[in-house]
Order: C-alpha cells, then sequence, then structure tokens
C-alpha cells in the first residue's frame, strides 16, 4: 500500500482551551476554600439541642483534626519543596546538533552525542501534534500543567494493582523531568528517582515547576519543547531528526502513520526501532535481545496509537483501519541513510575542527550546539586521503610506514585540507598532521637560523660562510654533515642551504645568539606557533635537534609566513563559529609581523634556489611552469637502533615543505615507533615518495583552484649589492677581487672598502703527515695545515680542536684571504730514520723498500706528528 499524506490522515487539532491561572504558583497548594455565606444576628437564633451540641463537638474535632493534618501536609510539602531547582525556560529547551561546513557552505558532518535539530510548533503537522497529545496527554490545553483528574486517576490504579507503572505526568511535567531531574548523556545518563521519599519528593517539585513552567510558556512552545527534546533511539533527539533517520523526510511532511510510529517510540525507544531487527544478530550489536522482534513491536505500538487518536476523536475509525495496515518496514527509508553513512575522507580534518572548537570556545561540540565554518576543499581532502590511502600511482615503500599531510593558505592561515595518516577510518584517531610532535630535521634552517640572520644580523643572501667542523659548545660532540658528508670550507648562503650542510646552520644560529642571545630566539619560535622554552634551547635546534619539536601544521605555517612577507598568521580550520545565542568567532586572519618583509623574501628566495639550483637535493623534482620554492628535513635513529637490527644512522623521519606564491603544503614520512624495520633504506630515500606525492599535490592544488601561481613581490625593504665574494663587513666590488651580487635588508646596504677589512695574523700549524707510495716506488711526503689563496683555487685550514684536545683535521675552499698567515721556513721529516728537509710542505723522495713510518714537524712547531705506510 503507498504512503499516505498528511490530507488523507490529518485532522485539525483541538482548540487551545483557556486554563484557571493564579497569581504565584504556590498558590495551587494552598488555595482557600470558597467563602461561607454571611452569619445572622447570634442572638436572634433558637438555642441548640444536646444532639445538636454533640455534632458540633464532633464537627469541631473533625475540622481541627483536618487543620492540624492540613498545617502537617504543609510541613510535608515545605520540607519535599526544599533545594528545588529555580525554573530556567531556556534549560527546558534542547540544544540543536553541531554541524560543520566545509569552505563551500556544504555540510560536512552533523555532530553531538546525539542528532538534533529543533522546530517550531507550527512548522509539525497536524497530525503529529494529534498523534503525541492522544498517547502521552489529551487534556493537554486544558490543565495548567498538572492534570489533577488524571493524576488521581493513576494513584487509584497503582493502589489497585500495588505497583506503580501509572505516572499521571502531564507533558509539561515530562518535559521537566527531562530537563531538571533526569540527565540523558550517553554512559553518563541517569534515570529519575522513583521510590520512597525521594521519588515523592521528586515527583512533588515536578509538578510545581510544570506549573511553573505553564504560567512562562504558552502551550504551544511547550508540546515543541518537549517533542524536539525527547528520544527517539539511537543517537536521535527531537522529532525532526527522528524523522530524517526513520523515514529519510523532515518532520514537516510526515503522514498519520509516521506520525503515529514515533509518537509510540518514545515510550520504548529501543524496543520499538525497526532497524534494531536488522540488527539483532549482527556481533556489534549484541547487546540487543535477539529474542525481540523490534519491528512487531514498532507494529502494535503505532496500532496503539492509532487507536488512541481515533478514541479521542482526531481520526475517524476508517481512517483508523486503513492506517493500521500500513507497514512499517513499507515506510521506514533503511540503515543507508544520511544518519548510517561516514565518509571517512574527512575525518582527519573533522577531528582537527572539534579540537580546535574546543580550544577556542571551552565548549565540546557534541554537547553545545555550534554552526561551523571551516576552510575545508572537499576535493583537495579527498586527494590527500587518496594519497595517504594508497590509492594514487605512488604509495609507501615500507610495510609500518605513516604520514601526515598539511595543505595551508599562506596569505590567511587556512588549513584546506589534512592528512592524519593511513588508515584514518574511525572517528578520533591520533591525527599526525596536527598531534605529532616530531623532530623537523634540517626543514626548520630557513624558518630559525637563516631568516634571523637576514633579519637580525644583516646577512646577505650572497654571505659567505664557511662549512667546516665544530665541536658543539667546545665538547667532545662532533658535528657532521648528513650523509657523513666531507666539510667543504667556504660557501654562498645559498648552497649551505641548498645542500643542506649542518655546520653552516649551527654557526649562523650562533652568531644569532651571540648578537641577540637565546630567549630572543626562543620568543621568536614560539611567535610563530612552535612552542619551546629557554631550559630546553641548545644550538642543534639550529639542525632540528634535540629537543626541537613541531607539528607538521606548526611547520607548515611558519614557512608559510615567508611567503607572506613576514606575517605570521595563526593556522586554522575554523573561519567562524555561530551559538544559538547569536554570539559568533571569526578567525583572525590578520596575523602579527614577526619579520621584516625583507628578511622573509630573501629567505623564500633560498628556497626556490633550493628547487632551481645545481644541486642535487631530491627537490628539483618540484620544479614546475610555476615557481615552487621547498625545503626538505630529515632525522636519523642514531645508535638507539641497533637491538632491533636498525644501522646506525638510519633515517626515521622525512620532511618536505613545498610552496607556492598562495599555499604550502607539508609532507612527513616516518614511523610511529621504533620497531624492527622502522628506517628508511638508501633505496626509500632515492625513490623521493614525498617529492612525488608533493609535485602531484601542487599541481592538483593549480588545478582545482586554479589560482596562478606566480612570482613573489621583492618588498620595498629589500634592495640588490654587489660586493667582494668572501670578504665581510661586504666591501665594495673594485676589481682587485672576486665580486658576487645578492639582496639585502635596505637599512645594511653600506659597503665599505676592501682595505678597511681587518685580516687576522695566523702562524701556520702543522695538523697532520701524509706519505703515500707511488706507482714509480717514490715516497711521497705532505706537511698538512698549509697553503696558499686564490679565488676558486685556494685552499685554508679549517680543522678544529676542542678543548680536550681532540682534533679534526681539514681543509676547504678560501673564497677570500680573510688571514695573514706566517707559514714556517722550513719542513722536516723522519723517514725510517733517514731525515728529510723540504722548502715546500709538500715534498717526494726515492723510493725506500718495505713499511715506512714517516714523523714530520716545521721550523715553527715542534711538536711531531707520523704516520705509516704498509
Amino acid at each position: 500500500m503507498k504512503k499516505n499524506n498528511n490530507n488523507t490522515f490529518s485532522k485539525t487539532k483541538k482548540i487551545e482551551k483557556t486554563s484557571i491561572k493564579y497569581s504565584n504558583p504556590a498558590d495551587i497548594l494552598n488555595a482557600p476554600a470558597d467563602a461561607a455565606e454571611p452569619v445572622t444576628n447570634p442572638s436572634q437564633r433558637p438555642p441548640a439541642s444536646k444532639w445538636t451540641r454533640i455534632f458540633a463537638v464532633i464537627v469541631s474535632f473533625l475540622v481541627g483534626l483536618g487543620i492540624v493534618g492540613g498545617i502537617a501536609c504543609l510541613f510535608f510539602a515545605g520540607s519535599m519543596l526544599k533545594g528545588m531547582p529555580e525554573l530556567d525556560v531556556d534549560r527546558l529547551k534542547a540544544p540543536d546538533s553541531t554541524i560543520i561546513y566545509d569552505a563551500n557552505g556544504d555540510v560536512l558532518v552533523e555532530l553531538g552525542m546525539y542528532l538534533r535539530e529543533n522546530i517550531e510548533y507550527d512548522e509539525m503537522p497536524n497530525v503529529l501534534i494529534d498523534a503525541f497529545l492522544s498517547i502521552e496527554d489529551s487534556r493537554f490545553f486544558e490543565h495548567f500543567g498538572f492534570d489533577i483528574p488524571r493524576f488521581t486517576k493513576a494513584i487509584i490504579a497503582n493502589l489497585q494493582s500495588g505497583s506503580f507503572g501509572q505516572g499521571g505526568s502531564t507533558i509539561t511535567m515530562q518535559l521537566v523531568k527531562n530537563s531538571y531531574f533526569q540527565i540523558d548523556a550517553n554512559d553518563q545518563s541517569t534515570i529519575a528517582d522513583r521510590d520512597g521519599l525521594s521519588g515523592v519528593k521528586r515527583k512533588l517539585q515536578e509538578i510545581v515547576l510544570a506549573i511553573q513552567s505553564n504560567y512562562a510558556v504558552s502551550k504551544k512552545e511547550t508540546i515543541a519543547m518537549f517533542i524536539n527534546k525527547i528520544n527517539f533511539g539511537n543517537n536521535i533527539r527531537g522529532v525532526e531528526k527522528a524523522a530524517l533517520y526513520y523515514f529519510g523526510k523532515s518532520a514537516r511532511e510526515l503522514n498519520l502513520v509516521e506520525s503515529a510510529f514515533l509518537a509510540g517510540i518514545i515510550n520504548g525507544p529501543n524496543s520499538f526501532n525497526p532497524y534494531n531487527e536488522l540488527n539483532k544478530h549482527n556481533e556489534a550489536y549484541i547487546y540487543l535481545n535477539p529474542n525481540v522482534e523490534y519491528l512487531q513491536n514498532a507494529q502494535r505500538r503505532t496500532a496503539e496509537v492509532l487507536d488512541l487518536m481515533a478514541y479521542h476523536g482526531y481520526i475517524s475509525q476508517s481512517e483508523c483501519a486503513i492506517a493500521k495496515e500500513i507497514r512499517i518496514e513499507d515506510l521506514i527509508a533503511g540503515v543507508d541513510n544520511r544518519f548510517s553513512s561516514y565518509n571517512e575522507y574527512y575525518q582527519s580534518y573533522i577531528d582537527a575542527v572539534i579540537d580546535e572548537a574546543i580550544a577556542i570556545t571551552g565548549k565540546d561540540p557534541y554537547l553545545t550546539s555550534m554552526r561551523i565554518h571551516t576552510a575545508m576543499n572537499p576535493e583537495i581532502q579527498k586527494y590527500v586521503f587518496d594519497m595517504q590511502d594508497g590509492q594514487l600511482q605512488y604509495t609507501y615503500t615500507r610495510d609500518n610506514e605513516q604520514s601526515a599531510i598539511v595543505v595551508l593558505n599562506n596569505q590567511n592561515g587556512e588549513l584546506i585540507a589534512l592528512g592524519g595518516g593511513s588508515d584514518q577510518s574511525g572517528t578520533r584517531q591520533f591525527n599526525r598532521a596536527t598531534s605529532a610532535y616530531i623532530q623537523p630535521g634540517s626543514a626548520i634552517k630557513p624558518i630559525l637560523e637563516y631568516v634571523l640572520a637576514f633579519d637580525q644580523l644583516g646577512w646577505a643572501t650572497s654571505h659567505t660562510i664557511t662549512d667546516r667542523p665544530i665541536y658543539l659548545y667546545d665538547s667532545k660532540i662532533l658535528i657532521r654533515n648528513a650523509g657523513n658528508q666531507d666539510y667543504t670550507g667556504d660557501m654562498l648562503i645559498t648552497e649551505a642551504i641548498a645542500r643542506s650542510l649542518n655546520t653552516p646552520a649551527i654557526q649562523t644560529l650562533e652568531a644569532v645568539v651571540k648578537e641577540k642571545d637565546e630567549e630572543f630566539v626562543v620568543n621568536y619560535l614560539n611567535s610563530i606557533g612552535i612552542s619551546c622554552s629557554l631550559e630546553d634551547f641548545d644550538l642543534q635546534w639550529a639542525i632540528g635537534g634535540n629537543r626541537c619539536l613541531v607539528t607538521p601544521v606548526q611547520l607548515a605555517a611558519a614557512h608559510g609566513m615567508l611567503i607572506n612577507q613576514g606575517v605570521y598568521v595563526k593556522p586554522h580550520t575554523i573561519c567562524s563559529i555561530e551559538f544559538t545565542d547569536e554570539e559568533t568567532y571569526t578567525a583572525d586572519t590578520a596575523g602579527t609581523q614577526v619579520v621584516s618583509p625583507a628578511a622573509a623574501y630573501m629567505t623564500a628566495y633560498c628556497e626556490e634556489y633550493n628547487v632551481s639550483g645545481p644541486f642535487f637535493n631530491y627537490m628539483q623534482i618540484l620544479k614546475s611552469k610555476y615557481p615552487v620554492m621547498a625545503k626538505t628535513g630529515t632525522t636519523d635513529w642514531g645508535n638507539s637502533g641497533r637491538s632491533y637490527n636498525i644501522p646506525t644512522g638510519a633515517p626515521k623521519d622525512s620532511w618536505l615543505v613545498a610552496q607556492t606564491s598562495n599555499y604550502t603544503i607539508t609532507i612527513w614520512l616516518g614511523f610511529d615507533k621504533l620497531e624492527k624495520g622502522s628506517y628508511f633504506r638508501n633505496s626509500d630515500i632515492s625513490y623521493n615518495l614525498k617529492g612525488r606525492w608533493g609535485k602531484l599535490l601542487l599541481d592538483k592544488l593549480d588545478e582545482v583552484l586554479d589560482y596562478g601561481p606566480g612570482e613573489l613581490e621583492q618588498p620595498d625593504d629589500c634592495v640588490s649589492i654587489k660586493h667582494i665574494k668572501g670578504a665581510y663587513p661586504y666591501a665594495k666590488a673594485d676589481g682587485s677581487y672576486p665580486s658576487v651580487t645578492g639582496l639585502i635588508r635596505s637599512d645594511h646596504q653600506q659597503l665599505i672598502n676592501v682595505s678597511d677589512i681587518e685580516k687576522e695574523t695566523v702562524v701556520g700549524k702543522l695538523l697532520g703527515m701524509q706519505a703515500n707510495r707511488n706507482d714509480d716506488g717514490t715516497i711521497t711526503i705532505i706537511w698538512n695545515g698549509f697553503s696558499g689563496y686564490s679565488d676558486g683555487g685556494g685552499i685554508m685550514d679549517i680543522s678544529a680542536t676542542n678543548r680536550f684536545g681532540d682534533t679534526t683535521v681539514a681543509t676547504g675552499r678560501c673564497y677570500f684571504p680573510r688571514y695573514y698567515y706566517i707559514n714556517p721556513d722550513r719542513y722536516y721529516a723522519s723517514v725510517n730514520g733517514s731525515y728529510v728537509e723540504s722548502s715546500s710542505p709538500m715534498t717526494t723522495i726515492g723510493g725506500i723498500e718495505g713499511p715506512l713510518e714517516v714523523c714530520g714537524w716545521t721550523s715553527s712547531s715542534g711538536d711531531t706528528i707520523c704516520t705509516t705506510i704498509n
């Protein structure tokens, strides 16, 4: 049989009647008796008979007993009302569910402990109101919140049956009970007191509050609040969500049978839920009684409501008979509806929204009604999900590998997509994008030491820095470059960043700290969203080590500051929040200026050179028709993975930050915990998954958003200078030495004459001996630590010695002669007892057979260093 519409089965509601009103609800419990007739003059009364006097005494005694009893009842009622809550109309109202919208204004998800959407009385069809009145409170429009005849009838029925099955509660009393005396909060739900004096006390307070409510709230508002609040099964509260849940339609469109079903189910929302019939044999629903026929219960209960509607005259007997023939299973929408479907693409983002909403408002969106408007782009979000879920052409190289992905709008800090990791199919999973604190490795270098050097030290992008051995804090900790690369010597800062060398980074941060102090650096990091404390500060932060930890979101926002001309905007998923009380929240997108526009632009310039420059660093894959700025980072296990057969120094975290003029993406690949196989092999690094993903995502952004990424605009406080290469302070290019051009803050562009540069005098020192047997049998001896200087081919001593006497010998290239070297006049060696003298730090002697021990010294130092040739 087809569904019947409202026109077939609806009937006009009963007209609301005017109830007796009292100036004070408490007067209901203390209403005075009707006034007596006025008495005549006592002197005119006839004398009373003996029996009359006896009757008068008896009546007086009974009246007195009644008065005493009445007073006692009043005292009892007063004690029962002690501690009664004050009526708060807002408490009677049920909050709507929280709704989260995407950037297009479409609903992402509706959430809450319970799902609810309030509708007004006038939006409810007549048959719906009639159905609830028939089953719950047929005299609702006639009583004053407390129905004395019904309550009395219920008491008599309870006394006859010896139980308390009949409550006699009106709709108003039920609304009060559900608002004050019974909590509907999932596993924290409570049941109103029913037994003993506590039950009597609750009932009496419920009656008084219901009477008060009757005069504070209209009848229409009361029944609407009741229907919007009650439990309809599962996590559905209120009739609008119930209509969508069971019938896939708005409550405004309900017909007679659907209305009767919904009015009946509230008496036993679990027992009468027809969906439970489908779930009772499913292991996920083993708490349901497999012996209960839920569908039959629903059909029988609907019929009971229809019979009562006919009994009270809302429908005719023929209408009732026709309606009872309609099967509930033919009306319900089925489990495949918006309440049972689950969109896993958006879960990582939704989880972040919930956490952010709590942080902003101090309120839980599951418990407080909100309308949350977010920046999420659904197409980009789905693409990120597919990427992590292995749906694209490139995927993980290790079985236990994990990832995090962030897509950020540089200008306003909006997070348009988040990938919390693979297997994000359930709510409130661990979100690596927002909650995983990880060492950033070299990805921290541009936003920490280099941008501060440009901003605070006045360095240019053509500044020369020396890659050399460093003992951290003059300790035994030797700073090495990633992959045990050799120390190079002089290089421009652009090369140091592109090759991601560690010792230049350490020296740069050390220079910033010397100029500004450690507290300045810590405060700066906090200003760009990276939480850290002065107690944890360490120069190893320069290379993203030690206790320097960031989330992928924090790293993205800090890098986004570079593209946003030094303005840091706190990253956020939420654009605005609307509350039911009309209070609103709007995200701050203006941000804070943390470094100069020039310093930010210069750092971004260096990051673009990472991609377009000549150094292989796995970022060349990002080259595109539009400019791309990027930085990678890697951290390793050190020797902590030996017990899991992980090689010493094996990589554990792999980062990529890639940017265009509008967007920043951050990709982290790594492992959640130290276990067997949780490291990257050389082949994994060479596969360059982060680079492949980065390229795909940047192109997807351009395709979907069509924003036309372009060149960054050079700010007014950034200028170009030409100076002698390697000289510092920067000296004018005068042709005497090779020159170089770079960008610099306009207030640091002053140049000096090269003749004004003070050079340090250094006495040459023997740092090592080398002896090699040549193919012709001759022996070449080299006294290390001495050389000449010229740009391009110049070599200098870059060795380092700590306070313990440990020495790392190294030489490297030199751009500019910053020292006056006084080298030894003569070089001496002892070869198996035979003495050799030379005027040059390298000489060749005739062949000597067999193993050789070569020991050398110089005219300026008596220290002897030996080496052996086998």
